[in-house]
C-alpha cells in the first residue's frame, strides 16, 4: 500500500497470514494486505502515560517502548481494533498446527482462543466508585534504547515495574543527521497550524533548551538542535500514529503488535494562571505574537482629550498629595472667614444660611 488509510477503511478480508518465523525464542506471523505490508493510522488520542521501556526481567531493558494512549470517544477507532482482533483470531483457527502446534488439538472454533488472545483494546481498570477508567491501546516504539539516561521504576521484588525514562538528548548533526532509520519509530511535534490551509505543521527538530526554557548555543554562537522523540511525548498531549499492524507473536498467548512508525504530537495548551470570562493568562509567551501586539499598542492613535481630565482623577489625593495640602488649606481658610462673618451678622435674617455653610465646609474638611 502507498496511502496510509485510517483502520477503518481497510478491507479485513485482504488481510492473510504468511508462515510462521522463529526469531530466537520467539515465533511471529507477519500479516499482509493485499500482498504488502499493512500501515495505518489513529485518530487524535490522548497519551496516557509516559512513553516507557518494556521490562525483559532482571533489569533488562531492549529497544522495546510502549506508547499508551486513550480512545477517549473515538468509537470508531476502537471498534476497527476489535474487529481487526477478530480477523486474526480467524486467521489462528485456520493456520491452528501451524501456529500452536501441539496446543492445536484443544482447539476447535474461535471461542477456544479467547483465554489465549491478548486482544489490542485493553479495558480499563474498575475505580473505588465503580465506574471504570477509559480503555487504552499500546504501540511498540524502537530506535530509542541509546537515549535512555535513566529508567525509573517503582515497587519493589516482584512487582518491580518501570514507569517513565530520564532521556539523553539526541542532538541533530551538522548533515541533518543522527535521527532513526526508516525502520524505527520518528517523531514530529506540533509548531501550530498554517493558517491558509488549516493543517498543523509537524517539525521533526527543536532547538535544545536548558532546564530554564533558553536556547542553548555551541562555541560558535549557533543554535544547537535535538530530534523530537520520546522526552517530548508526555501524557496530556494529543497523539496521531503512524503503524503497521504486520506481526503476531505467539507464545502461550499470541496478540498482533501495533509497530509505530511515525508519532504526530500535538502538545496540550498551556494552563492558565487565572480565568476572566473571554480572557486567558498563559504561562508561555510566544515573542513574535507579544511583540507585534505591543507594537500596535504603542504606534495606535491617541483619542484621549486632555482638556477633559474626569473629575475623579482630579481629586485622586492619593495620587496627588499637592492637589490634598491645596483642598486642606482652601477649607480652613473658608472655614475661618465664615466664623469671623457669623460674629457680626448673627440678627441679620442670613445667620442660619451662614451657619448650614459653614457646617457643610467642615463636613468637606473632615474627609480630607
Amino acid at each position: 500500500m502507498s496511502a496510509i488509510e485510517s483502520l477503518e477503511k481497510l478491507k479485513l478480508d485482504s488481510i492473510s497470514a504468511l508462515p510462521p518465523r522463529t526469531l530466537g525464542k520467539a515465533k511471529l506471523v507477519f500479516l499482509q494486505y493485499n500482498g504488502s505490508r499493512i500501515i495505518s493510522s489513529t485518530p487524535k488520542l490522548d497519551q496516557a502515560w509516559p512513553v516507557k521501556p518494556v521490562d525483559e526481567g532482571e533489569g533488562k531493558i531492549l529497544d522495546k517502548f510502549t506508547l499508551e494512549c486513550r480512545f477517549g470517544d473515538n468509537e470508531t477507532f476502537k471498534n476497527a481494533l476489535t474487529a481487526m482482533d477478530m480477523k486474526i483470531r480467524s486467521l489462528a483457527v485456520q493456520n491452528k498446527k501451524l501456529w500452536f502446534g501441539k496446543a492445536a488439538d484443544d482447539i476447535e472454533t474461535e471461542a477456544d482462543l479467547r483465554q489465549m488472545h491478548s486482544m489490542s483494546v485493553r479495558k480499563g481498570s474498575e475505580k473505588a466508585d465503580g465506574s471504570r477508567y477509559d480503555d487504552t491501546v499500546k504501540f511498540k516504539v524502537t530506535g530509542w534504547a541509546d537515549y535512555v539516561e535513566e529508567t525509573l521504576y517503582k515497587g519493589e521484588g516482584d512487582k518491580r515495574y518501570p514507569v517513565d525514562v530520564k532521556w539523553k538528548t539526541r542532538l541533530v548533526d551538522s548533515q541533518g543527521h543522527g535521527g532513526p532509520n526508516e525502520e524505527q519509530t520518528k517523531f514530529y511535534i506540533c509548531e501550530g497550524t498554517d493558517m491558509t490551509t488549516g493543517k498543523e505543521k509537524m517539525a521533526a527538530w527543536t532547538p535544545c533548551q536548558d532546564p530554564a526554557g533558553n536556547q542553548i548555543k555551541d562555541a560558535s554562537g549557533n543554535t544547537m538542535w535535538e530530534f523530537v522523540g520520546p522526552k517530548h511525548c508526555q501524557p496530556g498531549c494529543k497523539i496521531r500514529v503512524v503503524f503497521h499492524p504486520s506481526m503476531v507473536w505467539l507464545s502461550s498467548k499470541f496478540g498482533v503488535t501495533l509497530a509505530a512508525k511515525q508519532v504526530f504530537i500535538t502538545p496540550a495548551p498551556p494552563k492558565a494562571k487565572t480565568q476572566l470570562e473571554g480572557i486567558e493568562i498563559v504561562t508561555f509567551v510566544d515573542p513574535i505574537l507579544a511583540s507585534r501586539a505591543a507594537q500596535q499598542a504603542m504606534s495606535s492613535n491617541d483619542l484621549r482629550d486632555l482638556e477633559e481630565i474626569p473629575a475623579e482623577e482630579e481629586f485622586n489625593i492619593e495620587a496627588e498629595p499637592s492637589r490634598k495640602r491645596e483642598a486642606e488649606e482652601a477649607v480652613l481658610t473658608s472655614a475661618s472667614a465664615a466664623s469671623s462673618s457669623a460674629a457680626g451678622t448673627a440678627g441679620s435674617p442670613t445667620t442660619k444660611k451662614a451657619k448650614k455653610s459653614s457646617s457643610k465646609t467642615v463636613s468637606i474638611a473632615e474627609e480630607f
